[in-house]
Parts: C-alpha cells; structure tokens; sequence
C-alpha cells in the first residue's frame, strides 16, 4: 500500500481500510469515466438526464484524480453499510443514478437499485456496465417503482440505505412502512440525512427552499400529481418516531462532519475531532447524521412477491 493511503487510512480497522482503499480506486475510474463528454451518449434515456449526471457528480468525479473531504464524508456515511456480511441483500432505495449501489455490489453485497424514473436505472446499468469491464461481474438487481410504495423485492432483503433520500419523499410514514415491509424480523434500516439543527444546514435549505417543504409535482410517466418532500429534513428525534411507528427501533446514530477536514484523509483535524466527540456539539455542529435502525418486534411481517411470506395488511389508501 502506498505511503499516500496509509495515511488516509488512519483510525480504521482492517476491514474498514480495504473498505476504503477500494473505495479510492473506484473513485479514481469514474474521475476518469467522466472525463469522456461522451460517457452516457449511447443510454436509452431522456436527453435531460444525460445532461444533469454531469452537473449531478461535478465535485464527486469531474475534480482532479483522487479523493477528497467530500469522498471521505461519503464513504463514512456507508460504514454501516459495509459492516454487514458479506453477501448481505442491500436495497438501495431512490439511490438515483446508483453509485452507491455499483461501489456495494463491487465489495460483495447482493443489490438492488430501486428508482422511479426508468432513465435513472437505465444511466446505472451504463455505469455499472463500465465498472463490470474493469472490476468483474456485479450483482445488481434493477427496480422500477411506483408512487404507491407498493413494488417489493421477490426475494427476502437484509437491509435498506435511504441516502439522502427520504427527505424528498412523502409522506414519510409510507416510506418507512414499506421499507419495514421488505425487511425480515432482525433487518436493518440504514438513514443518511443531513443533521436538521446545524444552522448551516438550515441555511442552505432555506436558501433552496423557503419556508415551503412540500410541494406538488405531476409525474412524468402517469401524468398525475402527487406531494413530495422540498429538501423536507428533519430532527433526529422526528425521524426516530417516524420509524419506531413502523416497527424499527434505533440501534445507532453517527454524527459526521464534514467541515475543515483536511482533504481526503481520515486523520481527523481538531474540529472534527473536538465535534463529533462532544455530544452536545455534534448534535448542533455536524453536518450529517447517519442512522442505523433494527427492525424489531413490532415491525409488519416482511411480504415478498414470490408469496413466500404471510401478505401484510394493506398500508395505504388507493
């Protein structure tokens, strides 16, 4: 290993840094992939999504090679995650264009991109296509939803990531029911959001949003309306009661922040140390929490389409 990821590697366990060295090649091809103007020409979508996954990944993968604070924010965010066996049945849902699902399945998770707009798993299969040529075969299951909450896997799920997702979803009751629905009685519930009471945060959602955090939107595919979340975060004690009621409970919370950390290293500097180590100032200061929630014995039997499992009660109204 060279002198340059050892010390980016400070403070993880051995697993973690294999974790992260793999982690830092797979940044270092799509900084390259997204070099070519043309990457995405040849996907089956529309022209405007071509467009956006530049704009989308311009301080991920259109930055000099190598990593950076950002890329070491993301990938501690995943710690969780990568925690699981390996093997684990992950279902990334609303992971957009799927990177976090191409980087899972490259470390040995079985997954599955669960996304509404079908231009969306189509750039993911492109990109994951891209990463198979260099890495080996990935498996990676595709899904295409619907606004009722209702498609499930055909097969049991261990966990479910929520990425900076559920923030744009409501309401969120349905959300978090039918994740307890695709989950088994011990699976997990992986919530990546960022941390509602830093003011910068707040600030920056203000400036996006205003006052207003839900909206109205027809979908492109139906052509009806239907409400959604505008960058609608929230406390880490609502989001608690919003999966307790589906029958979670909260095994975990990480504090990250992402402020003045020197560029992609894991040695932490003084204020990253000093904050995310002192419970009252993480829980103002960080930027992001990330939230691991175990589903309990209150959670709705797990329901899969192949019928295997008992069918829960309908959830929601028609």
């Amino acid at each position: 290993m060279s002198q340059h990821l050892i010390a980016h590697t400070v403070g993880l366990d051995s697993d973690q840094m294999d974790h992260f060295i793999a982690y830092s090649r797979f940044v270092e091809f799509f900084c390259r992939q997204f070099k070519n103007p043309n990457l995405v020409d040849g996907v089956d979508c529309r022209q405007s999504y071509k467009d956006y996954i530049f704009k989308y990944f311009r301080k991920a993968f259109t930055v000099p090679d190598g990593l950076t604070s950002r890329h070491v924010k993301s990938f501690r965010r995943l710690l969780p995650v990568l925690a699981l066996p390996a093997g684990s049945r992950v279902v990334d849902y609303g992971g957009g264009y799927g990177i976090d699902t191409i980087y899972l399945a490259s470390r040995g998770f079985r997954m599955s991109l669960l996304e509404i707009p079908p231009h969306h798993l189509a750039i993911c299969r492109h990109l994951a296509s891209r990463y198979n040529e260099a890495a080996g075969p990935l498996d990676i299951e595709y899904l295409l939803g619907d606004r009722t909450y209702g498609t499930m896997p055909d097969h049991p799920v261990d966990a479910v990531l929520l990425n900076e997702v559920a923030h744009h979803l409501e309401p969120p009751e349905k959300l978090f029911a039918h994740c307890a629905r695709m989950l088994g009685p011990v699976g997990r519930l992986f919530l990546l959001e960022p941390n509602s009471w830093n003011v910068l945060t707040q600030a920056y959602f203000f400036r996006v949003r205003g006052f207003q955090t839900v909206g109205e939107i027809r979908d492109e595919l139906t052509g009806k309306s239907y409400v959604y979340g505008k960058e609608h975060i929230r406390s880490r004690g609502r989001w608690t009661r919003l999966a307790t009621a589906a029958g979670f409970h909260l095994a975990q919370a990480n504090y990250i922040s992402s402020y003045f950390q020197p560029s992609g290293s894991f040695r932490p500097g003084l204020f990253r140390t000093v904050v995310e180590s002192i419970p009252g100032l993480r829980s103002v200061l960080a930027s992001h929490v990330s939230y691991s929630f175990i589903c309990g014995a209150p959670c709705t039997e797990p329901q899969y389409a192949d019928g295997r499992a008992a069918a829960a009660a309908p959830m929601f109204a028609s």
